[in-house]
């Protein structure tokens, strides 16, 4: 979403009569939802050298939210 998205949301929450959370929190949200969805690419995309060449890499990713839903509990 884009941030003119978010400050319309919120405006219109507080003309409604809602509290808002702070403008800082709102900074934060794609980064969340990209941990939501699994693929943060600053954490599970990464480049190792071999010794040889350098390789592009993609750490394991857990899927808790997939594994919650298909289980019906968030814990293992």
């Amino acid at each position: 979403m884009s941030d003119s998205t978010y400050k319309k949301v919120k405006e219109y929450l507080v003309q409604q009569g809602y509290r808002a959370v702070s403008d800082e929190t709102y900074e934060h949200i794609d980064e969340w939802l990209e941990w939501y969805q699994n693929d943060v690419a600053k954490f599970h995309h990464y480049k190792l050298y071999n010794g040889i060449v350098t390789t592009n890499q993609e750490r394991y990713k857990l899927e808790w939210q997939r594994r919650s839903v298909r289980t019906g509990r968030i814990c293992c």
